[in-house]
């Protein structure tokens, strides 16, 4: 949020996320798990768990910032893979149409503009999306920390 809304803004949204005392759990999953449980009043995590949950009636739900930071994840090969023809199908199932709807059957959010995600609400078309360009290199994770409480 420093890098979408800059540092005053930005600062201020956290400070006062800090208020809210939000959880901090390794693992995602984990977090949407407990959040459903009702561990904790508020989590962060991916929208996309969240209405897996809430779908299943858990009594859960996730509200879009504006902007929704987006994290691009990449799919990657080895440099030198036992078989790289097999490795090769692999990135093109995956970038597919039918790989996309695999994915979506999954749970997940299809990245493919002609693949719609189960839930209308998780349509990238109809959040504010900002893509999150920040190597981590870049993010100061101690400061984080330390605006948290975590350390």
């Amino acid at each position: 949020m420093l890098t979408a809304w800059g540092g005053q803004k930005g600062g201020n949204f956290m400070r006062k996320l800090t208020q809210q005392k939000p959880a901090f759990r390794d693992g995602n999953v984990l977090i949407a798990n407990l959040l459903a449980a009702g561990e904790f009043p508020i989590g962060i995590t991916y929208a996309h768990l969240i209405e897996r949950l809430r779908t299943r009636g858990a009594p859960v739900d996730w509200v879009s910032l504006k902007p929704m930071v987006a994290a691009p994840i990449s799919i990657a090969l080895a440099a030198r893979p036992v078989n790289p023809n097999a490795a090769n199908l692999f990135v093109d199932l995956v970038l597919s149409k039918e790989g996309a709807e695999i994915l979506k059957s999954m749970g997940r959010v299809p990245t493919r503009g002609d693949i719609l995600p189960a839930a209308k609400r998780l349509d990238a078309k109809d959040l504010d999306l900002f893509p999150l360009h920040v190597s981590t290199d870049e993010m100061d994770p101690e400061d984080f920390r330390k605006s948290f409480g975590l350390r």
